[in-house]
């Protein structure tokens, strides 16, 4: 099991940066890189919260091998499709549980391959 878990954060709005401020409180988080639809606002939230990679490509920061997990910070209706893009990593990267997402059908729980890394358990998203 890996001590240290770096993330990558996708959105850079008010719910990823009050996240981040509690996470970085526990020693296993790291963030890693962060995206945005804005490079630019990638690069300012990352300056604020000393993170040195940004992307504004999702694809693109999942396919880093600099990420173990991804943080998924934006518009519930976005959720689902990103967390499948971070599933099709999951060779080397873990969707971790940080909330759930329903499908636009009733009463679907979408579930990911993976094992979260700290308790070994399913990773649902």
């Amino acid at each position: 099991m890996k001590e240290t878990v770096r993330f990558g954060i996708i959105g850079t709005g008010r719910i990823s940066d009050w996240v981040l401020k509690g996470a970085v409180l526990d020693p296993r988080f790291e963030a890693a890189a962060v995206c945005s639809r804005s490079i630019e606002r990638a690069k300012a939230f990352g300056a604020a919260h000393g993170i040195t990679k940004a992307y504004s490509d999702p694809e693109e920061m999942a396919s880093d091998p600099g990420i173990d997990a991804i943080y998924i910070g934006t518009p519930n209706h976005t959720h689902r499709d990103l967390a499948i893009l971070g599933g099709e990593f999951q060779g080397r990267m873990t969707a971790i549980p940080l909330f759930r997402t329903f499908d636009p059908k009733p009463n679907v729980l979408l579930r990911l391959p993976g094992r979260d890394p700290h308790t070994g358990n399913q990773a649902i998203a």
